[in-house]
């Protein structure tokens, strides 16, 4: 259905009076800042409200299909856009679009999953793999990018980013969670304050990561940031802080 009235609305907009005009500016927002309302929630959510003990006891499994995985998925993609759609482009944005297109979202397979009554480990893998695979795909769109728009790297220079923005988030997330979780013990009964200082670990780490001089990926930061507000810092929020934090 939205995909549907989306075609519609956009071949019709001209006959639309302010919902066309509505349309039109919304077709140029800057998308740096649908990233930057919209990622840092999202992901923050999903990964704090997942069960610490299950991913920990599956993230060797997790882990080979959110990074070994999304490379080699990649490579393939960006070989078969080569030789099969694209073959007048270069390598650089093949691979370039063989990112964008690893990186799955499987929320409504999760969904799905839940209605069937599937175990919680399967679950657990599929959740915790979106959630990284994101961080992963980015990682190397960005390289990808910057090789595709001609920056020059040597073999040391692609290694040295990609440790800074696989390595640097994680790092960049456990200080900012060490940071909320110490504030957070400090409050009682004021959901308030703990709803606000969560918004605001969110954004601001995103914002830092995205940002620095030397910049880090700013997913793989906030999903560390929710693993560890699952794993520690929810024993510093009382149960109803929790469940308000979530409605909002």
């Amino acid at each position: 259905m939205l995909l549907v009235v989306g075609i519609l609305m956009g071949g019709y907009r001209n006959y639309l009076s302010y919902l066309g005009q509505s349309i039109n500016i919304v077709e140029h927002i800057n998308p740096h800042g649908i990233l930057t309302i919209f990622i840092p929630t999202l992901l923050f959510e999903s990964a704090s409200t997942c069960d610490w003990h299950i991913f920990r006891r599956n993230l060797g499994n997790v882990m080979i299909l959110a990074f070994p995985g999304v490379i080699i998925g990649s490579f393939l993609l960006g070989i078969c856009l080569k030789y099969l759609l694209y073959t007048e482009l270069d390598w650089w944005p093949c691979l370039m679009m063989g990112s964008i297109v690893s990186a799955t979202d499987p929320v409504a397979v999760v969904a799905l999953l839940k209605s069937l009554g599937a175990s919680k480990k399967f679950q657990t893998i599929i959740e915790g793999e979106s959630l990284l695979n994101d961080g992963t795909a980015m990682v190397f769109f960005i390289l990808f990018a910057k090789l595709t728009k001609g920056e020059s790297y040597t073999i040391n220079g692609v290694l040295i980013n990609l440790v800074l923005l696989i390595v640097g988030g994680p790092i960049l997330g456990l200080i900012f969670g060490y940071i909320a979780n110490l504030w957070l013990k400090r409050i009682i009964n004021d959901d308030v304050l703990v709803i606000t200082i969560s918004f605001v670990m969110c954004y601001l780490l995103f914002f830092l990561s995205e940002n620095l001089k030397y910049s880090v990926s700013g997913i793989l930061a906030l999903v560390t940031l929710g693993f560890f507000m699952s794993a520690i810092g929810r024993t510093s929020i009382s149960h109803d802080s929790i469940t308000q934090f979530h409605t909002v």
